[in-house]
Order: structure tokens, then C-alpha cells, then sequence
């Protein structure tokens, strides 16, 4: 750690991981990521699950066609349904934010 004119620089293993300015009492820092490359590499290689409905709950549940029309346009990369993927897809938060109550009526 080096503190140098209301500035702080920290280090780990002689890599910058964090600077910052003082702010007050306290330092605002920036962070870095570390990348350990082989555990990146490992990560890219191993299966990840991109069937529709994950994708559905990580767009904020996104409609099921607008989703489609993202796929087909080209929007995102490495999107592709799988086998089964075209079915309609049953989300229950989704079911739930739909329903509807109907008021009371009022009886004496």
C-alpha cells in the first residue's frame, strides 16, 4: 500500500490491484480485476447451460418471442435454443406477476 499526496496505490504480488483519492476521512478506491488466465481458460471451456428459460430469467424475464427475435437477428452471441428449447416455456414468477384480482364487491 502507497499513500502519495492524498492519493493510494495497492499492490499485491507488484500488480496495482486498487488506487484511489481521498474522499473526506476515507479513500474512494478502483478496483482491477486479478485474472488467473488458466482458471479463464478452464471457465470458457467448460458447459455452460443456455437453454431459453435461463436466458428468459437473465433479460429480466424477457417475452419469450422478443427473446426469439433476438436469437434469430443476430443480437446476442453464442445463444442457440436446444432441443426441446422451442416449447413454451412456464416461468412461475412470471405466472404470478400476471394474475389479477378482482375487487370486492361492496354488500351491505
Amino acid at each position: 500500500v502507497v499513500f502519495d499526496k492524498g492519493t493510494v496505490k495497492i499492490f499485491s504480488n507488484s500488480e496495482l490491484v486498487a488506487n484511489g483519492a481521498r474522499r473526506g476521512l476515507f479513500y474512494e478506491l478502483d478496483l482491477y480485476r486479478i485474472v488467473n488466465v488458466e482458471s479463464e481458460s478452464l471457465l470458457a471451456c467448460g458447459r455452460i447451460t443456455k437453454s431459453l428459460q435461463l436466458w428468459h430469467r437473465r433479460f429480466g424475464h424477457l417475452n419469450m418471442n422478443q427473446l426469439n427475435q433476438l436469437i434469430a437477428k443476430g443480437f446476442v452471441d453464442g445463444l442457440k435454443p436446444q432441443s426441446g428449447d422451442n416449447s413454451v416455456v412456464v416461468c412461475e414468477p412470471c405466472v404470478v406477476g400476471k394474475q389479477t384480482r378482482k375487487p370486492f364487491s361492496a354488500r351491505k
